[in-house]
């Protein structure tokens, strides 16, 4: 079979298009693993400060604290956030 020039540019040109489509789907993957990392990370930080009774979960008492500290952390002392 002979596909001549154009048709051997087209080739590579698909190639190298499929080969990008799954090198930025995999990069996508990368980012969301990433993420799911960074927030279990955040939510054992949280679970580590505000889980005074140690049993590695936050009760509603515990809860409560944390959302309290959130709000006072967010205000901001002259009223501009």
């Amino acid at each position: 079979m002979k596909i001549g020039r154009v048709g051997a540019v087209l080739l590579v040109l698909a190639i190298v298009a499929g080969t990008g489509l799954a090198l930025a789907e995999e990069g996508a993957k990368d980012k969301e693993a990433l993420k799911s990392e960074k927030r279990q990370a955040r939510h054992a930080e949280m679970i580590k400060k505000y889980d005074k009774d140690g049993d590695g979960k936050l009760s509603d008492e515990e809860r409560k604290a944390m959302k309290k500290s959130f709000r006072e952390k967010s205000k901001d002392t002259d009223g501009e956030k």
